[in-house]
């Protein structure tokens, strides 16, 4: 499934989307020579919010990858612009398994008491897609992490993830009994 993010143009006010462009990083790797290579791609669920049927969102409207109604939303674009960067820095960092257990989650908490949560997920790529695996960001927004229900059930070093996925072998989170503080 390819997915382009045009400049989404309201009133007089144009959104570039360009940072949402597919892109490639490299995560190390301890199992072979050279880095695994990332591949991500983006769902507009990243500048949009949810849509009820009996709600005109206007010239706001966008449609999802499925064809599901969305709406453009300017906090959610305003923040996805740090995504790439969050992203990048993936090979050093933790991600949670989403409460569904179909999904990652990595957050960033630089939004002072809200957290900037991203969902995605990780699968080995396609033959001949020019990378290792492929990493889909389903949505990302913008939570108030007071519940700790939403965090999410485990966590686990992102390299780790990564190797795990591309060799095929069963992913187990840490639910925070082996947790060493840094």
């Amino acid at each position: 499934m390819s997915v382009l993010h045009l400049p989404f143009t309201l009133g007089d006010q144009t959104f570039d989307l360009a940072h949402l462009s597919a892109s490639t990083f490299g995560c190390p790797t301890d199992f072979r020579p050279g880095d695994l290579t990332i591949g991500i791609r983006y769902s507009n669920h990243c500048y949009t919010t949810g849509c009820a049927e009996d709600h005109d969102p206007g010239e706001r409207l966008i449609l999802d990858h499925h064809g599901n109604r969305r709406a453009f939303d300017d906090h959610r674009y305003t923040l996805s612009l740090t995504l790439p960067a969050l992203l990048g820095a993936l090979p050093t960092a933790r991600v949670w398994q989403s409460f569904r257990e179909r999904n990652y989650m990595h957050f960033s908490t630089a939004l002072g008491p809200a957290e900037y949560r991203v969902f995605f997920q990780l699968r080995r790529a396609s033959p001949g897609a020019g990378h290792d695996l492929a990493l889909f960001v389903e949505s990302a927004y913008a939570i108030d992490p007071a519940d700790p229900a939403t965090r999410g059930r485990g966590q686990i070093r992102f390299p780790i993830l990564a190797r795990k996925t591309f060799l095929g072998e069963p992913v187990r989170f840490d639910h925070g009994r082996n947790l060493r503080r840094r």
